[in-house]
């Protein structure tokens, strides 16, 4: 699992230290979700989360265990009554959470983790949750910004996937805490140009 690796950023980020851990909690429990059937997507699931966000926040220092754990199960919470969360998190076909794949840019071999993918109604979709707060009234206004933020982190992902099939591919961000969705089509023309 990737987040190990990213132990070592955690202990050298103090500012964000906290709201990084939650982000890798909230990042397990996802991958979770999208391997367990829609009929267990109940409180007691989240709520048999929370041992799990505790032990590994207390192994790594966290001081808000509470503030955190609360946080984090409003999230999943307001996660499982999203119609939009729940189409993500469905089964699919050729559906993977956290997959571990290397990108080849420019001939150097990167490895990264695609949060999800899927195949629906023909289409691959490629999708990276962003644990940072977007409310659904400031997403208008942040939202040619948030995708170019973004785009090239997940046209690298496309570009690593295109040779699957021959399905066209979107990409997606999807921030759970406020429930917000964000979605393109890839183009490979246009991508490549831009890398």
């Amino acid at each position: 699992m990737h987040y190990q690796a990213m132990h070592a950023d955690l202990l050298n980020d103090t500012e964000h230290y906290e709201q990084r851990l939650k982000g890798i909690c909230l990042h397990q429990a996802l991958q979770r979700l999208g391997e367990i059937p829609p009929s267990k997507w109940q409180l007691s699931w989240v709520e048999a989360q929370l041992p799990h966000w505790r032990r590994m926040l207390q192994q790594h220092g966290s001081d808000q265990l509470d503030t955190t754990c609360s946080s984090l199960q409003t999230i999943l919470l307001q996660t499982l009554e999203d119609p939009r969360a729940q189409w993500i998190f469905q089964p699919h076909s050729q559906a993977q959470s956290e997959w571990p794949v290397n990108t080849l840019e420019r001939g150097n071999i990167t490895p990264c983790v695609i949060d999800r993918t899927f195949i629906s109604n023909g289409v691959r979709w490629i999708i990276d949750f962003k644990t940072t707060f977007v409310s659904p009234e400031s997403l208008a206004n942040q939202q040619q910004y948030l995708i170019a933020q973004h785009q090239e982190q997940l046209h690298r992902y496309a570009r690593a996937l295109q040779s699957l099939g021959p399905e066209p591919i979107r990409c997606g961000l999807y921030f759970p805490d406020g429930q917000c969705w964000l979605a393109w089509d890839f183009d490979e023309a246009t991508s490549a140009l831009s890398s």
